[in-house]
């Protein structure tokens, strides 16, 4: 090769005493180096070196603790020490869907416009913890989402949330112990690990028998059955008068039944107006434990007997007052 382009060979040798460069082709001391390029500008830890143009170095400072890096031409650098707003977010993904299908993290609001019955099939929480989802229903069709039964999840504790109203919506967040409710509007569910249950609502009982105070065994209140949803029962209480006698031996007897398509009562639950005293307005603690229960949707309606009790059975005249509430049963 010729001359000029042969390697040069020191013999170990170092060369020293180079001055500052200053052609093209000029050697450059590891010194000169550092003190004249590498960390010209550069005052602390995090400082940066950044272009500031064609051929055109300029520093960056490190900023303030809690603050992102963003681009702003605007700058000298061409960068941004700044806060997090919400305008640098991405926008949220909206996807449509009228057919079953199975959500994907990339989206975080489905709008559900379905004629007809779908199935949101939700993904494994194993890569979804964190995720945030919004369903919303705006089609004529019932819609179900179905946690995945792979990695054993759930929602709410529940293998499954329905959307039964129109309109309705719900936001769920992925956690390591399944996918938790944040958010409802348009109806508003509860799990009590069997079912979801709506509102609790009071039963519009009337009295439809006659005039109080009662003087023997009456079927004093009573509704229609409701017939959409079956109706679990949640609470049944009574305010009461009675005179003269009420005790352990002769007392009032209510009892909450409903009747069913073969025109036969259930009885749901009780109440009674002893222990409680005489000649004065009392109102003891409500009944929540209760058989048959839910009501079926084929039952005819609810009812509230009054009957007289106890060994003797012998009480005195009564004013009763009933309330029962409960939730209808959605899934």
């Amino acid at each position: 090769m010729p001359e000029a382009l042969k390697p040069l060979d020191m013999n170990g040798q170092r060369i020293t005493e180079l001055g500052d460069p200053a052609a093209a082709q000029d050697a450059v001391t590891r010194a000169a180096m550092e003190t004249n390029y590498a960390h010209n500008g550069i005052e602390s830890k995090g400082d940066m070196l950044v272009g500031a143009g064609a051929g055109a170095l300029t520093t960056h400072y490190i900023g303030t603790n809690g603050r992102f890096l963003k681009t702003n031409n605007g700058q000298p650098s061409g960068m941004q020490w700044s806060f997090l707003t919400l305008a640098d977010l991405p926008l949220p993904v909206t996807q449509s869907q009228s057919a079953n299908f199975t959500a994907d993290n990339a989206v975080r609001t489905y709008i559900l416009n379905n004629f007809g019955a779908i199935t949101v099939s939700l993904p494994p929480l194993t890569s979804n913890v964190g995720t945030v989802f919004t369903f919303k229903r705006t089609g004529l069709g019932a819609a179900s989402l179905v946690a995945s039964i792979i990695s054993s999840d759930n929602i709410d504790g529940m293998p499954s949330y329905p959307m039964a109203e129109r309109y309705q919506s719900v936001t769920i967040l992925g956690t390591a112990g399944g996918w938790l409710v944040t958010e409802q509007a348009g109806l508003i569910l509860t799990p009590n690990g069997t079912n979801w249950l709506g509102p609790e609502i009071p039963l519009p009982l009337v009295n439809y028998q006659g005039a109080q105070p009662y003087t023997a065994n009456t079927e004093a209140y009573g509704c229609a059955a409701i017939s959409d949803r079956p109706f679990l029962v949640t609470r049944f209480e009574i305010g009461f008068h009675v005179f003269t006698t009420n005790n352990s031996v002769s007392y009032w007897l209510a009892t909450l039944r409903r009747l069913n398509s073969g025109i036969g009562f259930n009885t749901i639950g009780t109440c009674q107006t002893f222990p409680g005293t005489n000649d004065t307005w009392t109102h003891p603690t409500a009944t929540t434990s209760f058989t048959n229960n839910p009501a079926a949707t084929t039952d005819i309606f609810w009812q509230v007997n009054m009957t007289k009790a106890g060994s003797t059975a012998n009480p005195g005249n009564a004013f009763i007052l009933p309330t029962v509430k409960g939730r209808q049963v959605y899934t």
